[in-house]
Formats: structure tokens, sequence, C-alpha cells
């Protein structure tokens, strides 16, 4: 499913349950907001999803675009300087070469094969906040950090829509880490998480490929 798909479902979910008082749902700004961000959370575990694309994207183009500059101007710098010092003691005209040409060359062939590695590069960043948040948990002592980059990491990890992922199980680790900062901020919002990941869940149950829904049962 889309990620529009999954957000309609996921708000569409709210505004009906909060008709029955006994789930105590509020339907407000902040409830709608977070149960569509909840909605979309379990895609994290695919790179090319809307809300890993609004994580990782910016930040990955910027690392692309500044390294394929970077490194193919000092590799074109060095082809320039490596022919021209060739030129300089093979002076025979069938063995010269134009250090500029060469170098231009050089660079866009590099240029394009570091662009290539965008997906790569951009893996290399979600392992990089993963990494970053729970180093700096620890260094903090904030549990909070620390479980927030283990659940990145794990979902970067795993394969789309495997059980770690998509599955009874996810849904109450995301909840747990969720009340943990509720608890902390007095935000009041892990019930409309649980209601968004869970919806998430058995809407993918309803597709072709489905979802382990009771991984490890």
């Amino acid at each position: 499913m889309k990620y529009e798909e999954h957000t309609a479902i996921g708000i569409t979910g709210l505004l009906i349950l909060s008709k029955i008082k006994i789930l105590g749902l509020d339907v407000n700004i902040v409830s709608i907001l977070t149960t569509g961000i909840a909605s979309i959370l379990a895609d994290l575990d695919h790179l090319e999803s809307r809300i890993s694309n609004k994580m990782y994207s910016g930040i990955s183009r910027a690392i692309t675009n500044l390294l394929s500059l970077v490194i193919p101007t000092v590799l074109a710098v060095i082809s320039y300087i490596q022919f021209n010092k060739w030129n300089n003691i093979y002076r025979s005209s069938t063995s010269s070469w134009n250090p500029f040409v060469v170098g231009l060359v050089v660079f866009a062939i590099s240029n394009l094969l570091i662009r290539e590695q965008y997906q790569v590069i951009k893996k290399i960043v979600a392992y990089g906040v993963a990494f970053g948040l729970i180093a700096y948990g620890i260094y903090k002592e904030n549990r909070i950090l620390i479980s927030i980059g283990l659940f990145i990491g794990t979902y970067i990890l795993t394969e789309h829509r495997s059980g770690v992922t998509h599955s009874i199980l996810s849904a109450i680790i995301t909840t747990l880490i969720v009340l943990k900062i509720d608890i902390k901020y007095n935000l009041n919002l892990t019930r409309y998480v649980l209601l968004g990941y869970l919806l998430h869940i058995l809407s993918d149950c309803f597709t072709t490929r489905g979802c382990p829904i009771f991984f490890l049962l």
C-alpha cells in the first residue's frame, strides 16, 4: 500500500473509533497528526517509503552531491598532474596526452559513478542516524534515545514487511517506546501511535503479499 492509503485508513479509523467512548480517543490536530504518522511508521523498514525519504533523503542527497563534486575534483587534479608529468618525461608526439582533457574525463566518469551510489549512501546515513542516537543516548544515559536508535537500526536491517516490523509484536514494542516518552513528557500519544500502527499492519494483511501478523507465534 502507498503512504496515502495508510494515512487515510489510520485517520478514518481514528474518526470512527472515537465514537466508542470507552476507548477515550479524542479527535484534534495532535491526535490526527500522531495517528497519521504512526500509520506509516512501520514502513521505516523500506528505504524508499515516504517516511524514510523524509528522514534520510535530504542529507543523503547533500552528501552525494558533495562527494560527487569533491572526489571527482581531487581525482581530476591528480590525473592532470600525473599525465602532465608523463608528458614532460615522454615528449614524443605518439605518447603525448592532453592533461586537461584527461582530467575532465576522469571527473565526468567518477562523478557519474558516485551519483549512482545514492542508495548506498542513503543506507549509510540511515545507519548513522541509528548509531548516533544510540551513542548519544549512552553518553547521556538516556534510555529513550537508545531505544529509538535501536528501533530505527532494527528496522533498517530487516526485510520490508518482515515479522520484526509488521506484526503485533512490533506494534507492542513500538508502543512501549512511545509510552516511555509519554510518561516522561506527559504527551498522551501512546494510544494514537498504537492505533495507527495496528491499522497499518491490518491493512497490509489484506494485500496479496500479506504480513506475518503473528510473528514468533
